[in-house]
């Protein structure tokens, strides 16, 4: 009677494997996954070579994925068939290894900082480079990429990083694969790893992913309505107190950039004249900003602790700069909280999507238009965006400060009017 051939295990199959022991994952003869005691997992190819039971490590899980284990196991049993005994050659190149004690070993993110200290801090506006290409490093690759050893990092590692994102986020997801490509770039000349560079575009990734400009963004950050904003910013009250609920509160007050309000920093309040004034290298269009504050603005700062160590307002874990994931997952949970209370949600009218952070700049916009004492240009300049042509610029020099805080008061009374009443 013919043996029966063992059904492949998909990746969420192997994923739920927990009980110890060695597990069959079919595809690839005797390869395993063992579980040990301690919960950690690793790939186990068992084979018979010269009449003697071979255990060849295949590297852990999972780091180490289905598919790359599949291959790796492929390729030492065509070694075995060869007549090569693999696990001997494994041990040859331990050997050969642990001659090499002047390389060292470094992870993704150790390279990331490594590099990000190189170079990116030697660009023009530093400081904001170095913030831009941190963060969206540490929010799209980092949980994949940061503790693999940068010498094992392969094209299913990356894509891993761009595929949730190439299609929604096509901007993003673009600026991360160059900037992975870049860490590998200064990985491979400082001679921390070999061979191709697995986020490079041409000749590769090009052929597996659809072209950046090909891909249809999503268009505009989903809005709320301005005329819910009263009762967003009350249930948003309601909600326990944090650190990232304050910073969304001012955020929404100022009609400030998500970055500008997760990077601010004490020093840059005059809270005795109420002025909010940020540099020109933490601006998107590298000019200096200065925002007036509400009453209700100064007090969401008197409300917010002076962390020890740290000059930031709102920090995040360790003192670093809280990520832009942490505002985002507040709306998605009220979403969600008001969804579940049988409501319609916090969503943009016309989408029908969930709002985002962002898009409460839209929101601030909307209600300007609609009250008719607010210049537009005085609008735009709340939001630190250009008004008028190139030369209408250089003749406009005001920044109209406090025809601004009285349009500013304005919007954080209507915002907090159903506070007010309660």
């Amino acid at each position: 009677m013919p043996r029966k051939t063992l059904k492949e295990m998909t990746a969420l199959q192997v994923d739920k494997l927990k009980d110890s022991g060695y597990h069959r994952v079919g595809g690839v003869s005797g390869l395993c996954l063992q579980v040990r005691k301690t919960g950690s997992r690793s790939w186990v190819l068992r084979l018979t070579f010269g009449g003697k039971r071979r255990d060849l490590g295949l590297g852990s899980y999972p780091s180490v994925t289905l598919s790359m284990a599949r291959e790796r196991a492929r390729q030492a049993l065509d070694r075995a068939y060869a007549g090569y005994d693999p696990v001997e050659e494994r041990k040859q190149q331990r050997r050969s290894l642990s001659n090499e004690s002047t390389k060292p070993k470094m992870t993704f993110e150790d390279c990331m900082r490594a590099f990000s200290q190189d170079k990116v801090t030697h660009m023009k506006n530093a400081f904001r480079a170095r913030q831009q290409f941190e963060n969206s490093l540490t929010t799209y690759a980092l949980p994949i990429l940061g503790e693999i050893e940068v010498s094992e990092i392969a094209s299913e590692h990356v894509l891993g990083v761009l595929r949730p994102i190439w299609t929604t986020k096509p901007d993003m997801a673009s600026r991360v694969r160059g900037r992975i490509e870049r860490v590998l770039n200064w990985a491979s000349a400082n001679g921390l790893r070999e061979g191709e560079n697995p986020a490079r575009w041409r000749g590769h990734l090009d052929q597996i992913l659809a072209a950046p400009n090909k891909v249809k963004a999503r268009g505009h950050h989903p809005a709320l309505p301005y005329k819910d904003m009263p009762g967003f910013m009350a249930s948003l009250l309601n909600r326990k107190t944090s650190n990232s609920s304050l910073a969304l509160r001012f955020l929404i007050l100022t009609a400030a950039r998500s970055g500008e309000v997760r990077g601010a920093l004490w020093s840059e309040f005059d809270l005795e004249s109420g002025i909010w004034t940020i540099s020109a290298d933490r601006m998107k269009a590298g000019k200096l900003h200065r925002v007036p504050l509400s009453t209700q603005a100064k007090a969401i700062l008197s409300a917010t602790p002076r962390l020890a160590g740290t000059d930031l307002v709102w920090a995040g874990t360790g003192h670093r700069q809280m990520s832009d994931m942490t505002l985002s997952s507040i709306t998605r949970k009220m979403h969600a909280s008001e969804l579940a209370a049988g409501g319609d949600g916090w969503k943009d009218a016309q989408t029908g999507r969930a709002i985002t952070p962002h898009g409460f700049r839209s929101t601030f916009r909307d209600w300007a238009a609609e009250q008719t004492e607010w210049p537009r240009e005085m609008a735009e300049i709340a939001l630190a965006h250009s008004v008028g042509s190139e030369v209408e610029r250089a003749y406009f020099r005001s920044d109209m400060l406090e025809k601004r805080r009285a349009m500013m008061q304005s919007w954080a009374q209507f915002a907090t009017s159903c506070e007010q009443e309660s």
